[in-house]
């Protein structure tokens, strides 16, 4: 995945924890797991793939979009005779397998930094000294609202979809997208929740089922 194809990045809202990240990942300590939780769409993947390139650590990066048929195997008995510095990073990784993972690479000395990301777990954390734990949670509507205002879309529209979003990043973005190709529009919900791809957003980032989403086209901004 190329930073490059990615939205730009906003610094401003995460500040601390992106310092707190690439400080970790900047040590040359290693090995080492990063674990980086919160809320579907609230940036989570964006965040460590910016520090990544911030640290200009992308050539040696492996991105495996799920665990879900990813050879780790192979990837490990790669690094371990190499013996060179590698990120491991591990999206839609729920806590057991991240933990795995962990084990083959901490316990073992693995020359890899781990990087897993996922949802918000149980309650049941299991933590470890070692380990930097990143949680974010949904974003204000100042934030929402200083990433989406490019120019593209008047400002009552801007304010109008931070309100939509209720601090979910990757959604904002959606919408706003989508307003702008057509501005000529009505902008109110009845109209966006007819928009397949901000249909898909909302049912996979907020888990809204169909009938919630035809109450929800209902309703007029």
């Amino acid at each position: 995945m190329c930073s490059s194809d990615l939205p730009k990045f906003d610094e401003q809202s995460r500040a601390t924890q992106l310092a707190e990240l690439t400080e970790y990942l900047r040590s040359p300590a290693r090995p080492g797991h990063v674990r980086v939780v919160g809320p579907a769409g609230v940036g989570k993947t964006r965040l460590v793939l910016h520090a990544l390139d911030q640290l200009d650590l992308g050539a040696c990066t492996v991105y495996a979009p799920s665990p879900k048929n990813a050879p780790f195997s192979a990837f490990f008995k790669w690094c371990s005779e190499h013996n060179g510095r590698m990120i491991l990073v591990v999206d839609e990784c729920d806590e057991a397998t991240a933990m795995q993972l962990r084990a083959e690479i901490v316990d073992h000395q693995q020359p890899v930094v781990l990087v897993t990301i996922n949802k918000v777990e149980d309650r049941d954390i299991r933590a470890n000294d070692r380990d930097l734990r990143i949680h974010l949670d949904p974003m204000t509507e100042d934030d929402i609202i200083r990433i989406i205002d490019d120019g593209n879309i008047d400002k009552s529209r801007v304010f109008a979809i931070a309100r939509i979003a209720g601090g979910f990043v990757k959604l904002a973005r959606v919408v706003a997208e989508a307003v702008a190709r057509d501005r000529n529009s009505v902008f109110n919900l009845s109209s966006l929740v007819t928009v397949d791809v901000i249909r898909d957003a909302v049912r996979s980032l907020l888990g809204i089922p169909d009938a919630a989403l035809r109450w929800l086209g209902a309703v007029a901004l």
